[in-house]
C-alpha cells in the first residue's frame, strides 16, 4: 500500500483521467473515514467505506498500474 507521506513522482499522462480524479475523491473518502472512527456513526462510516470500495473497484487495473510504476507490486 502507498505511504501517503511519501511522494512520487508518476506522469499522470499515462493513467486514465478519470482514474486521477478518482484518486482524489476517494482521498477525501479517506479522510472522512478516519474522521468517523473516533463515533459511533456506523451508518455514516459504512457508506464511507462503501463509497471508498466503489472508486477503487472501478479503476481497478489502473490501481495495478499505478502501483507498478511506484514500485509497488503483489
Amino acid at each position: 500500500m502507498i505511504n501517503s507521506n511519501e511522494k512520487s513522482e508518476v506522469d499522470e499522462r499515462i493513467l486514465n483521467p478519470k482514474f486521477i480524479d478518482t484518486v482524489k475523491l476517494m482521498s477525501k473518502w479517506k479522510n472522512r473515514i478516519e474522521l468517523l472512527d473516533g463515533f459511533n456513526d456506523i451508518f455514516a462510516r459504512g457508506a464511507s467505506l462503501i463509497a471508498f470500495n466503489v472508486c477503487r473497484n472501478s479503476f481497478k487495473s489502473q490501481f495495478e498500474k499505478f502501483n507498478i510504476l511506484l514500485g509497488y507490486s503483489r
